[in-house]
């Protein structure tokens, strides 16, 4: 009989465990046991990875979950453990968690009532240990507690006889004892969090987690008792006094028969006959479409595509996403061109789910769909980020709130912050983490035992240093582990007969239900996907062309391929960073392929390959661009390389004979750089060759250049969507600039460095931006005048959107205001309070009122007092208190009304923007001789000299006493923090004085600039 461990915690319990879902399943299969369980805690997101990791190894998935009850007396919380006996039991697990993470999100705490769980009891198997021992020594709560397990659980119930260390003998002698009075079952498990070897960096794992979580979930976990996964003999070893429980154990699992089937499609049935309603809807957008010549040729297109989606049997699916882009048509909800390799359907397009005309693109459909394809195909959408959630509620209303959820996923403890939070429990030296810290680069999700490949540096702290040694040591063990679940950005699921059979639901913290599951469960599974992804530039493009008054988009204007060229891109959609812009420059596209180009190139692969500079060479160089001819008509487009995935299938079909399935293999093999996939279809590929008279040795050849570049290509037809709507934003920015940047800032509220780098922009364009007035501003930015822009109340802190509403509307029902005290008196009773009216003095909104800045705002406290005194004596007084209220000027102390004060600093104190001018502006001249670098730049160099306008600095006390100093460097391409470490402060404290244009030679960490000298400019 079979034999499992019914107690496993996998990294989804969330800072519990050390051990992964497919090292669990691979230990299981290794050490012969039948079966594998996992049994996380409020988690069931390791289910998917269960299934399809123990039906590789050929192993019976257990499905379970630790989830926390109140004791049958209604008090206390105690942890239980349930598996599911079959598909109802599994049921009933999602729907138990999802009611602990629904009462989670209503009242903080997770533990369920005993009758909840009493409810949801069929199917279920449970093991009971904690409670049990809570009351060991009361006879008469143990059997109560019994009998009320065994009445919710008939023939189901056992008690769980924990091994977790010599430590807990004295523990499960009394468990057994009890057993053995009682008649019960005792079940044998041995709880496991860790193999052996890691039980040490499990321990600092274990003291994060108890700092981090003031829940159920940060419950008690001994440090002492052994949580090692155990082998099949360790079982026999340690409960060999007690066969019954292995065999109790060995019979629960013989009655477990519960599967999570995930690859059978599940599609919502729309029609009776969905594909005829398919072809129908297609046939007639076809004949709107196109005619003449070219007709035939999108004819023969859709008959291929259309078999294809029948064979597979997705026709129910396409009409799904052309219901949502129905409805998103209807309503006038923005969406995008497309994204994904779904772009490259002529279906999807001649329903108006995407907007690139694939057959005129020349984009592959098998990249997206082909006949060996054995699951659901993505399609996804970038829609404006305003009105998503009207398409997730018409989704919702339209297939059934119980079949919808949103998708989740899985945030890990990346190189820097684990380094960061482990070095508080093992109590790191400062100077230590400071040399490990320096050796990671900030922006790389790249892994630390790949840092010690490149970081020589690394290297030797690693060999020389013991205690950095061990501290790396732990540090690569949790690197990597999730950490806790969020919600996704787009992704939602849709599943016809509900989601609760398949998952649990949790709740985002703004209410949003989402599924234990994220995209990559979903690989390679029957479930539909999407990602419905609110996109602030879809939302810009949309606003620009309204304001402008255009509903086409020219797609050969020349203005656009200048701006392009001339890498005039802020504010342009993919195109805005400084290394991309550097690449427009040096290739000038002049047309949305090219443009393509770009995008597919701007990549991390690309550069390290020299692919990017290789195209760049053969761009510009006819005389550079070698092309075989067994890849000419493939490659002729790039310059013989192989930048896309379209095109690397081409060659395994076209040249290698391959058919689209095994060339997807390849595709995917080459971007995973699974070696031992792409060497099982080298011998197909070459064959293929030979067989179409490609020589052998030219064959090879070939081949090492797709194993050389294929990881790092492309997919093409999102490249081409992308590329269009990038080239939509410059046209619109070329044509159209001020109702750009106008709908470009008003999607960015709350974006600062945003803010400040499109305004930024504006000025080099020789566009204003007028400052906030209390009788002109409106809400957001709007259009003052023909190359102005004014800006709005919501810019101001303490304002925000509500009460800047109310301000307009006031100013608008009952006419402008005459002065602060009027403003105060109409505006107190609808929410203003005086840091908002003490921002928006010093953002200059009663500028235009005679009274200077600092006057103002010595006059407030005065004038808040006054309206604060009165104005509840206002309704019963016989004349208005505004009536009886002294002049404006009483409130005003005439030497302080001199305009003394810097406008600009008072300003940026308010917004955090430099809404009037910058202060680089008066250096403009002078910075032209000056080769400086820039601050968005910060991510891309390692050492720098930068000039901008040094604020907001502070002085700190070190602990032995020195002063070391921290401040903001601006300059018209961004903000970043300045750190002037002890010595270097010493030598420089007398040019450092807030609001001064420095010079700074540092170098670059963490995106701040760590400061060996300073100069004034």
């Amino acid at each position: 009989m079979g034999l499992i461990n019914f107690h496993n915690h996998s990294e989804y319990s969330f800072l519990s465990s050390l051990l992964r879902v497919d090292e669990l399943v691979g230990f299981s299969a290794f050490h012969r046991f039948e079966g594998c369980a996992l049994t996380d805690t409020l988690s069931t997101f390791g289910y998917f990875s269960l299934a399809k990791y123990c039906e590789r190894e050929n192993l019976k998935p257990v499905f379970g979950i630790e989830i926390f009850v109140k004791g049958v007396d209604g008090r206390g919380h105690y942890p239980i453990i349930l598996i599911a006996l079959d598909n109802a039991g599994l049921e009933n697990i999602f729907s138990l968690n999802t009611l602990a993470q629904k009462h989670y999100y209503r009242e903080k705490a997770y533990t369920l009532e005993f009758e909840t769980l009493a409810e949801y009891s069929k199917g279920l198997a449970v093991l009971v240990e904690k409670e049990l021992y809570a009351h060991i020594n009361s006879p008469a709560s143990m059997e109560r507690i019994i009998e009320c397990y065994e009445e919710a659980f008939p023939g189901s119930f056992y008690i769980e006889v924990n091994y977790t260390g010599e430590i807990k003998v004295p523990i499960l002698k009394e468990i057994v004892n009890r057993i053995e009075n009682y008649s019960m079952r005792g079940i044998a498990s041995c709880e496991s969090r860790y193999f052996l070897e890691d039980r040490f960096a499990f321990d600092f794992l274990n003291d994060y987690r108890k700092k981090s979580l003031d829940n159920e979930k940060g419950q008690n976990i001994p440090v002492d008792w052994n949580y090692s996964v155990r082998k099949e003999e360790d079982f026999y070893r340690i409960f060999k006094n007690h066969p019954l429980y292995i065999e109790n154990a060995q019979n629960l699992f013989s009655r477990i028969d519960a599967n999570l089937e995930i690859k059978s499609f599940k599609l919502p049935v729309l029609f009776d006959s969905s594909f005829s309603r398919l072809k129908e809807l297609c046939r007639k957008k076809l004949l709107n479409l196109k005619t003449g010549d070219s007709l035939a040729l999108y004819e023969k297109r859709l008959e291929y595509e259309l078999g294809v989606i029948q064979n597979l049997g997705l026709s129910d699916y396409f009409l799904l996403t052309f219901d949502i882009a129905r409805f998103m048509r209807l309503k006038k909800i923005p969406y995008g061109f497309g994204r994904g390799s779904s772009v490259a359907s002529l279906i999807l397009f001649l329903l108006g789910v995407t907007k690139v005309d694939p057959v005129e693109n020349r984009l592959i459909f098998e990249r997206f769909l082909n006949p060996g394809r054995k699951q659901m195909p993505d399609i996804d959408l970038d829609v404006c980020w305003k009105k998503r959630k009207f398409v997730f509620s018409y989704i919702a209303s339209k297939y059934g709130e119980k079949n919808i959820a949103h998708l989740s996923n899985i945030n890990r403890f990346m190189a820097r912050s684990v380094i960061r939070e482990i070095a508080k429990s093992y109590r790191l030296n400062k100077a230590k983490l400071a040399k490990i810290l320096s050796s990671i680069p900030m922006y790389r999700a790249v892994s630390i035992e790949k840092f010690f490949r490149s970081d020589p540096k690394l290297n030797i702290l690693y060999a020389e240093d013991p205690e950095i040694k061990e501290f790396l040591d732990i540090v690569m063990k949790i690197e990597g582990q999730a950490s806790h679940s969020s919600l996704h950005a787009g992704g939602i699921i849709v599943v016809p007969d509900g989601i609760r059979k398949y998952a649990s639901l949790e709740y985002s913290n703004k209410g949003e239900l989402a599924a234990q599951l994220t995209k990559d469960d979903l690989e390679n599974t029957g479930f539909i996907k999407m990602d419905i992804l609110g996109l602030r530039f879809t939302t810009i493009i949309d606003e620009t062309m309204r304001l402008a008054g255009i509903k086409e988009i020219d797609f050969n204007n020349q203005e656009a391929f200048q701006l392009l060229g001339s890498s005039d891109t802020i504010g342009v959609f993919q195109l805005e960073s400084p290394g991309m812009r550097g690449l427009l420059k040096n290739i000038k596209p002049l047309s949305i392929r090219s443009l393509s180009d770009v995008i597919a190139l701007y990549r991390p692969g690309p550069m390290k390959s020299g692919m990017m500079e290789q195209y760049i060479k053969r761009h510009n160089s006819p005389a550079d661009r070698a092309i075989s001819k067994e890849a000419a008509e493939i490659t002729k487009e790039t310059y013989g390389l192989f930048i896309y995935q379209e095109q690397i299938l081409r060659l395994a079909v076209e040249v290698a004979g391959m058919d689209w399935g095994e060339a997807d293999s390849l595709r995917k093999a080459l971007s995973s750089k699974s070696n031992s996939l792409i060497l099982s279809l080298k011998n197909r590929f070459l064959e293929g060759c030979i067989k179409n008279n490609v020589d052998e040795e030219y064959a090879q050849r070939l081949f090492g250049i797709l194993v050389d570049f294929g990881a790092y290509s492309f997919n093409q037809a999102h490249s081409l969507a992308y590329a269009y709507t990038a080239y939509t934003g410059a046209y619109l920015k070329a044509n159209f600039p001020l109702e750009f940047y106008l709908s470009s800032l008003n999607n960015n509220i709350g974006f600062v460095s945003r803010l400040n780098r499109y305004i930024m922009d504006m000025r080099y364009h020789s566009l204003g931006i007028l400052p906030i007035s209390i009788n002109h501003s409106k809400t957001l930015f709007f259009r003052q005048s023909e190359n102005a822009l004014r800006a709005g109340f919501a810019l101001v802190k303490y304002v925000g959107a509500n009460l800047a509403k109310k301000i307009v509307k006031e100013r608008e029902q009952n006419g402008e205001y005459q002065n602060l005290l009027d403003f105060y008196f109409r505006m107190k009773d609808k929410g203003l309070h005086n840091k908002a009216a003490e921002c928006l003095i010093k953002a200059g909104a009663f500028d235009d009122l005679c009274f200077s800045r600092r006057a103002l705002l010595s006059a407030l406290p005065e004038i808040a007092k006054f309206v604060s005194k009165h104005y509840k004596e206002e309704e019963n007084a016989l004349f208005s208190m505004r009536e009886q209220s002294p002049d404006f000027t009483h409130f005003i102390h005439p030497e302080e009304n001199a305009p003394q004060e810097d406008k600009m600093i008072l300003e940026f104190e308010a917004t955090d923007i430099f809404l009037s001018h910058h202060p680089l502006d008066q250096v403009k001249e002078k910075l032209i001789d000056h080769n400086s670098d820039k601050i968005e730049e910060i991510g891309q160099i390692k050492q720098g000299i930068f000039i901008g306008y040094f604020y907001r600095m502070r002085v700190i006390k070190t602990k032995n006493g020195s002063l070391m100093a921290f401040g903001q460097l601006s300059d018209d391409t961004g903000t970043a923090e300045v750190v002037f470490f002890p010595k270097v402060y010493q030598q420089f404290a007398s040019l450092l004085k807030g609001g001064k244009i420095l010079l700074i030679r540092g170098k670059t960490q963490e995106g701040k600039i760590i400061v060996e000298q300073a100069f004034l400019f």
